[in-house]
């Protein structure tokens, strides 16, 4: 067994080196094995020292440039708010002339014909198509000069920019809309505002029931309307509106409607259900379309004193 014997100068040496790590201790005072490990410590606290200059320069280095990115990021969050600067920088800017609106609305018809589910729709017998914004005609209910808000204020380029495309199949009592909901409708950022979402579930609804009754529209008032938001509905997409009459009556004249809000890919957004009312005199479809007989011109009013 190797024995190791420590004297006197070797212990006053540790207790040298434990007040003082860098003293100037020679070999002597060590024996062999301590004085590796007192060179270690001492090569150690070197470089912890030039560890410390080295960072110390790097701070005073780019202390400039700290305060320099400080004074910018300040700068433009005093004038411009996240969704305006990601807007800038990663959607596509709105058209301003006349010409860059035509080629944006072309794109976005583009992009519709060229859905899958409107491909496919379009290619189904049992389905009826047109192009309409009467589906969204009375979507606000906000008093204005004209109730026509839906032509005035949300067809501009980032609203309903282009007419809803409605599919119909009049024996399942079903119908599907296709609809590009802009940026401009986002209540979030880069998200549909949640009423707009019901506001427009709403007026679907009403309109596959006034199909499949063949009635007037603006004759079926909603009674309740359930909304269930199962995910987000990104602002700039196309959303596809499912509604399907359920054949069941709550009471005479209430009717109960099935309604969906999914992606071109079949996710759901949200889901609706709506109690709807026929109100009493609704005209039908055809009665609305009929026109209306004028009086003839020489005919006599008849009153009071009138035979």
């Amino acid at each position: 067994m190797l024995r190791t014997v420590t004297s006197q100068s070797t212990r006053s040496a540790r207790k040298a080196l434990l007040l003082n790590p860098v003293a100037n201790i020679t070999k002597r005072q060590f024996s062999q094995v301590d004085y590796h490990v007192y060179k270690g410590n001492q090569e150690h606290f070197d470089r912890l020292n030039k560890l410390k200059e080295h960072r110390a320069y790097n701070r005073s280095k780019n202390f400039k440039w700290y305060l320099l990115t400080f004074v910018l990021g300040a700068a433009i969050s005093y004038n411009y708010s996240v969704h305006e600067i990601v807007d800038k920088l990663f959607t596509a800017k709105l058209p301003q002339t006349e010409a860059e609106k035509l080629m944006y609305l072309n794109k976005l018809e583009s992009q519709l014909q060229s859905l899958p589910i409107v491909q496919s729709l379009s290619a189904d017998p049992r389905y009826k198509s047109f192009r309409s914004y009467e589906l969204l005609n009375q979507i606000s209910t906000v008093p204005t000069v004209s109730q026509d808000t839906i032509h005035q204020t949300l067809t501009a380029p980032g609203g309903v920019a282009i007419a809803p495309l409605y599919f119909i199949n009049k024996e399942g009592k079903e119908a599907v809309t296709v609809v590009h909901l802009g940026k401009k409708l986002s209540g979030y950022p880069f998200l549909v505002h949640g009423g707009m979402l019901g506001l427009v579930v709403d007026e679907v609804v009403k309109n596959n029931c006034a199909s499949s009754y063949e009635v007037d529209p603006s004759g079926i008032h909603t009674v309740s309307l359930e909304t269930n938001y199962k995910f987000p509905t990104l602002a700039d997409n196309f959303v596809v509106i499912k509604s399907k009459y359920v054949d069941s009556t709550v009471n005479h004249d209430e009717k109960l409607v099935s309604g969906s809000i999914e992606t071109p890919t079949g996710r759901t957004l949200v889901k609706s259900k709506a109690i709807l009312q026929i109100l009493p005199g609704t005209l039908s479809t055809r009665e609305v379309a009929a026109p209306v007989a004028e009086p003839a011109a020489n005919e006599t009013k008849r009153g009071w004193f009138w035979f």
